[in-house]
């Protein structure tokens, strides 16, 4: 699983959080992070939508950024310009282990032969 999400840190408070979403395959986390980048090209000021536009241009930079997400690593890209610093990022996100109601051992140690798949 991935979790993506779109950030503008502007200099009006806290960090919004634009979009987020939380996907199951790495080519998808990267495709989404791209679509929201173009989403806003619209309100980017020209130095800030030309260094989008390069990036969402970089085919072999956005395969190399699939290939890393998959592999387990954090992908992310920020550009900075006069309403903030916008950034879209994929974060890996790790499976923990289901507890049981009494936190003894984890719910996969649990045997299932009795539970049956409508």
């Amino acid at each position: 699983m991935y979790w993506c999400h779109a950030d503008l840190n502007g200099d009006r408070g806290p960090v919004q959080l634009l979009e987020d979403a939380l996907l199951t395959r790495p080519e998808a986390a990267v495709t989404w992070v791209r679509e929201v980048a173009r989403a806003v090209l619209g309100d980017l000021e020209t130095p800030e939508f030309n260094a989008v536009w390069a990036w969402l241009g970089n085919h072999p930079g956005m395969w190399a950024a699939v290939n890393s997400v998959g592999a387990g690593a954090q992908y992310g890209f920020s550009v900075v310009g006069e309403s903030g610093r916008w950034t879209w990022t994929v974060n890996p996100v790790v499976d923990l282990p289901l507890l049981t109601r009494c936190g003894s051992r984890p719910a996969a140690a649990l045997t299932t032969s009795r539970v049956r798949a409508p």
